[in-house]
């Protein structure tokens, strides 16, 4: 999903065996979602004149959830393909730190964020910069005059 992902950020065509991955892994998920009438069944706001909720309210619900390690990659294979068909696929990004590969959704107004987080990575890149600056600056021949 990861590759995926990444591939989709750097606007390049994913491989088509990751694509095949996670189309794997939504039909294993898609046998264990089931659509439930929500708690309280409905806004208060949508009582009706019996009582009841004049329009209710549904949630997805997970059977089997936890029963085994693999069942904890359902909702993320479900995320990830909800993702990839939203139009929010245009605003995914991946840090551009050094050691960072964590992926991220670009809502800044002018769509420029270039960091997962700014106190970390954007932090240690302006940091390292600002390093090679200082070093640069120490280590050019000192001016004739």
């Amino acid at each position: 999903m990861f590759r995926l992902l990444s591939a989709v950020a750097h606007q390049r065509v994913p491989a088509a065996t990751d694509l095949e991955m996670l189309n794997s892994e939504l039909v294993e998920a898609s046998g264990h979602l089931r659509l439930i009438l929500a708690p309280g069944g409905g806004d208060a706001e949508d009582v009706g004149v019996t009582g009841f909720p004049a329009r209710p309210r549904f949630d997805w619900e997970w059977s089997g959830l936890g029963d085994s390690l693999t069942s904890l990659l359902w909702p993320v294979a479900r995320a990830t393909a909800e993702l990839l068909s939203s139009r929010q696929k245009s605003q995914l990004r991946e840090c551009a730190g050094d050691s960072c590969e964590w992926l991220f959704l670009d809502l800044s107004k002018n769509a420029s964020r270039r960091w997962c987080d700014m106190s970390a990575c954007g932090n240690r890149a302006k940091a390292k910069r600002y390093r090679a600056r200082k070093t640069e600056g120490n280590s050019a021949p000192p001016a004739a005059g």
